[in-house]
């Protein structure tokens, strides 16, 4: 609803609400892909793992599935990050091969520009411990709750 009403009314995207909800997701991101801060994903000791803890019962090609799957869980939840919140333009406007290229890339460059945010994120910051995990979501939350009070209230 937040980013339909800026869009359409083209108010500036860089509204208060629009970074705070673009923000949350983002935490959302991290935790859901289970990258740092949430977690580890080179880790070898189970009882921190979050989301490599389900590839200990797996090997050959059905371990192979399962990251791919969690890749492609990533790249979806990205484009939709990047399209929707961050950055919109650069879509397809048409059925068109040059149109369609030039969204594909559009797309490679926002992804880039993920992949190297992600990894100076990955790098600056420390795994958080796993019962830290709820107050990092929580604060993903307030912020999405803030950001709806602050669309609410007309900024």
């Amino acid at each position: 609803f937040i980013v339909n009403k800026a869009l359409f009314t083209l108010t500036p995207i860089v509204a208060p609400s629009h970074a705070l909800i673009a923000a949350a997701f983002f935490m959302v991101i991290l935790a859901e892909a289970g990258r740092i801060p949430v977690d580890n994903p080179a880790t070898q000791q189970e009882l921190s793992m979050i989301e490599g803890s389900r590839l200990f019962e797996f090997s050959g090609s059905d371990q192979a599935l399962l990251e791919w799957g969690g890749w492609m869980k990533l790249f979806v939840i990205l484009i939709v990050w990047l399209n929707v919140l961050v950055f919109p333009p650069g879509l397809a406007t048409a059925i068109a091969p040059i149109p369609i290229l030039i969204a594909i890339v559009s797309l490679a460059a926002k992804m880039l520009g993920a992949a190297v945010l992600i990894v100076a994120i990955e790098s600056a910051l420390a795994k958080i411990r796993i019962l830290r995990v709820p107050e990092f979501l929580g604060a993903s939350f307030v912020l999405s709750v803030l950001a709806l009070v602050l669309f609410s209230l007309g900024q």
